[in-house]
Formats: C-alpha cells, sequence, structure tokens
C-alpha cells in the first residue's frame, strides 16, 4: 500500500512525483493525458502488488504515443491517501 507522496527529486523532465511502497520509493510519472494508469510488471512484482488477469470482459487494446501496441499481462487495485482523510482508488494496467 501506498504510504506517503514527496515531491519527485528526479532530474528527468515531466511531472514526476515519488511514492512510497512500504520500504521503497519510486519515482513516477504524473499523464495528465494518459487515459489509463499503467506499472510495468517486473516493478509489481517487486511491490509485492497482487496482479489480477485480464480476461474478455476488461481486455483493452492499448498503445504508446508512438503507435506501438502494449502487452497488458494484468489489472492491479491501489489505494492512496492525499489528505489525512481523502482517499483515492486507483485501477492500474500492469504491461508487460
Amino acid at each position: 500500500m501506498l504510504s506517503q507522496v514527496n515531491q519527485a527529486m528526479t532530474g528527468e523532465p515531466g511531472n514526476f512525483i515519488t511514492l512510497r511502497f512500504g520500504r521503497r520509493w519510486v519515482d513516477c510519472l504524473i499523464d495528465t493525458g494518459a487515459s489509463v494508469s499503467l506499472i510495468n510488471e517486473a516493478l509489481a512484482k517487486q511491490l509485492k502488488l497482487r496482479i489480477r488477469p485480464v480476461n474478455e470482459a476488461n481486455r483493452v487494446n492499448l498503445r504508446t504515443a508512438n503507435g506501438s501496441p502494449m502487452v497488458i499481462v494484468g489489472l492491479t487495485d491501489m489505494t492512496f491517501q492525499l489528505k489525512p482523510k481523502q482517499c483515492v482508488f486507483v485501477q492500474i494496467w500492469v504491461r508487460e
């Protein structure tokens, strides 16, 4: 579960924040133009997130910014706190 949000310290261009998952800090891009939230499979496994398989009812065809198809291996859910009493639930697609 996500336990803390800090401003990112990356030198990368873009809108990044650093999120803490347990004891691990991860720099994450905030893509305001994205239609879905994504995490790569290796990181999802490292963070021990529960990955549900994609089935015909929830299958989507996603493409990268350059039009290449993206392989989706599952879905995971996250809930995190933005303010003391405001929790946000996010469904995240897990990509290969």
